[in-house]
């Protein structure tokens, strides 16, 4: 199995801000975030896409977060923060709560944008869709061009991990809503369809140190805010950790 983590760990790093994608996304969605980020980025690359497209997909959140756990678990010595967009922010979560089981050192913050809380469960059933429906509705979830949602032969490379990354999104759900004792920072689009404001707000039963940002924004809003998105990262590095 290939690695989760595209970078090697480097010594140096004074903070780590590991980034987790949307369904279908790949690590490829932060490249345009290195360079612009004070701190080292660690972009996650699930299995079924890019350099690991051979790979076995995941269709469960357990599974996912526990081999995800056995190579993160190396790269949590120095200050380090989360930051997931939608189904990025659930695995996220996981992996926190899976960290804090396991007694290891919590990030010193968690970022979640266009991502509802564990305890409000999804009421859409995208990963059933016929292909031709899912198609129809993907540029409402991902930033897929056009061009390539019109070519049947590259949809059938990208179909299958999109359809499991949404079963793992739509299935998940978590009724206890455990306070994770570290800062949660919630973005959302004020205009998002598919993750409805309140859901969003919900965060706030998760910590005791919450904010919130709402974008002039739907859903996929991902690289047009990037500045302000590392903005609030940095910022938060700087209120928590020093410069």
């Amino acid at each position: 199995m290939g690695k989760f983590i595209k970078e090697n760990k480097i010594s140096s790093d004074k903070y780590r801000v590991f980034c987790f994608p949307y369904a279908g996304g790949a690590a490829s969605v932060y490249s345009s975030w290195e360079g612009i980020v004070k701190g080292r980025i660690y972009t996650i690359q699930l299995p079924g896409r890019e350099n690991r497209i051979q790979e076995k997909l995941y269709t469960n959140m357990e599974g996912l977060v526990e081999d995800l756990y056995g190579e993160i678990k190396e790269y949590i010595d120095v200050p380090y923060c989360f930051f997931g967009h939608s189904l990025g922010g659930k695995i996220a979560y996981e992996l926190i709560r899976k960290i804090q089981e396991e007694k290891g050192k919590s990030p010193e913050f968690l970022c979640v944008s266009a991502c509802g809380v564990p305890s409000i469960k999804e009421n859409t059933n995208i990963h059933t869709l016929s292909d031709d429906e899912l198609i129809k509705v993907l540029p409402q979830y991902t930033n897929i061009p056009l061009h390539i949602l019109r070519n049947k032969n590259l949809m059938e490379l990208f179909l299958p991990r999109i359809r499991a990354d949404f079963k793992i999104s739509e299935e998940y759900y978590r009724e206890e809503e455990v306070n994770l004792n570290i800062p949660i920072i919630a973005i959302g689009g004020k205009y998002d369809k598919q993750v409805n404001l309140q859901s969003i707000r919900a965060w706030n039963r998760y910590t005791e140190k919450f904010e919130l940002h709402l974008l002039e924004r739907d859903h996929m809003y991902l690289e047009e805010e990037k500045d302000m998105i590392v903005d609030i990262i940095e910022r938060t590095f700087v209120k928590i950790v020093g410069n």
